[in-house]
């Protein structure tokens, strides 16, 4: 339904909704694992190594890996990385040891707790990193807290306005970097982020100034010739473009193989011959590597979507317009012209709304999308498709009045 026939003005009770639910969330989650570990940790002397929080997800640890991959240089000592089990498969060839933090598990398995203080046990020359700590991780601020350090330096990241997170969840031992001033493409965020930890700590950090492609393994040799990579879900279900619009792009292009990736499919059914479904049956690693050999790719704002994009493949994002330019469109300077984000021009009046729709309430794009996602025609994804296998991908369609 285009915005036209829908009643606007749900921005400020989604805004007031944000605000209770992290309000809720850091009541619940205040003090409960933090003082699990405090025992462990308490009293530990600082010691030579560095510990990096990385909270991302993949999506962030791949467009980070450039700067990750400089950290044991710059900081001369062993790196220990404290992050989201996916985010394994690019940190922990950059790092001497890697920290799996899953705060769920951590509370309920006193094996994985064990671990982790015999990790983080002995004390760290600096301890930092970028938190991402808008969605709440009182527990990741906690343990940071406990963790014993000569120097802490943080940043709150990339996050809500402060009309819906006021006080993000900061370690209240830690030095707090500033943030960017108004808005950019992650890549420029990571470029402040670090040349602020540059001059905290008195060298300068060495800025990259390209992409880090992953290591791909060899693809399957099972996988149709000329195939299209896909993700079309993400591990935020408000992100995704629905399943129905894709089994019609998946009809629309009949003379096109697709390769599904990404997370097990939430309902079963019958799949278009021209589609072979992966979803759920592949490591991480195997989906990378798909993603990064096909002849396009079309995917959600998502971590496999950047791995194709930043392994070169002509891709193609299907995007809410809630923060355009935040992860897609790539910036100029990433030098990736084959990446085109789709988004509805219809919507072109709210874009960046970061969230506090307008045009529906928050209960309702939790369940079903974000309207300016859930509304995208079909015929705009296929054409932007039949762009990036002919190698004539735009960095925006809707500037150029092809939506």
């Amino acid at each position: 339904m285009p915005p036209e026939d829908r009643q606007p003005g749900w921005a400020a009770c989604n805004r007031c909704l944000y605000r209770t639910g992290h309000a809720v969330r850091r009541l619940a989650g205040v003090g409960r694992l933090g003082r699990r570990l405090g025992r462990g940790l308490h009293g530990a002397s600082a010691g030579r190594r560095v510990l990096y929080v990385a909270n991302g997800r993949l999506g962030d640890s791949l467009l980070a890996a450039a700067f990750t991959a400089r950290y044991q240089r710059f900081f001369g000592a062993p790196i220990v990385a404290l992050g989201r089990p996916e985010t394994e498969v690019v940190l922990g060839p950059q790092v001497d040891q890697f920290v799996p933090f899953v705060p769920a598990r951590l509370r309920s398995d006193k094996g994985d707790r064990r671990r982790l203080l015999a990790a983080l046990s002995g004390g760290f020359e600096v301890a930092f990193g970028d938190l991402h700590l808008a969605h709440g991780g009182e527990d990741l601020a906690e343990l940071l807290d406990r963790v014993a350090a000569r120097r802490k330096l943080v940043s709150a990241g990339l996050g809500w306005p402060q009309a819906v997170l006021p006080r993000p969840s900061l370690p209240t031992t830690a030095d707090v970097l500033p943030g960017l001033t108004g808005s950019g493409h992650l890549w420029q965020h990571l470029e402040h982020h670090h040349r602020q930890l540059g001059d905290r700590l008195g060298h300068a950090f060495p800025l990259p100034d390209a992409l880090l492609p992953l290591a791909l393994d060899v693809p399957p040799a099972a996988l149709p010739p000329g195939f299209v990579g896909c993700q079309p879900a993400s591990a935020q279900p408000k992100k995704d473009w629905p399943w129905p619009r894709w089994l019609e792009l998946f009809e629309a292009c009949g003379d096109r193989r697709f390769v599904l990736l990404g997370h097990p499919p939430r309902t079963a059914g019958a799949m278009p011959g021209n589609v072979v479904d992966l979803r759920g049956s592949t490591s991480l690693v195997q989906a990378l590597t798909i993603a990064g050999s096909a002849a396009a790719f079309v995917g959600v704002d998502s971590g496999l979507t950047h791995a194709a994009a930043i392994a070169g493949r002509p891709t193609v994002c299907v995007l809410p317009s809630t923060l355009p330019g935040l992860f897609f469109p790539y910036s100029a300077a990433l030098q990736r012209p084959q990446v085109e984000a789709i988004r509805d021009p219809r919507f072109s009046s709210c874009a960046g709304c970061q969230g506090l729709c307008r045009e529906a309430p928050l209960w309702r794009t939790l369940r079903r999308g974000w309207p300016c996602l859930v509304d995208l025609p079909v015929a705009a994804v296929r054409a932007a498709l039949d762009r990036a296998l002919a190698g004539t991908a735009v960095t925006e369609c809707a500037a150029a009045d092809r939506c």
